[in-house]
């Protein structure tokens, strides 16, 4: 499992975890309207990381450029 992570360091940290296939990307809106207030730890699941290098190849012909 991995983890975006965001907000304030110093506020009370909120978990959020998304169900059945979804991203953190889920969770962006309400991210934004408390960032400020919290500390955020989102998570996502390795498929997503997958899903990123696979378009990330496709994109470059096969090669990882960033």
């Amino acid at each position: 499992m991995n983890f975006q992570i965001t907000g304030n360091e110093k506020a009370p940290t909120l978990l959020l975890i998304p169900g059945l296939g979804v991203s953190y990307e889920i969770f962006l809106p309400l991210i934004r309207l408390t960032e400020d207030k919290f500390r955020i730890i989102a998570t996502y699941r390795f498929f997503d990381t997958l899903n990123k290098i696979e378009r990330k190849l496709n994109e470059n012909n096969g090669y990882m450029a960033k």
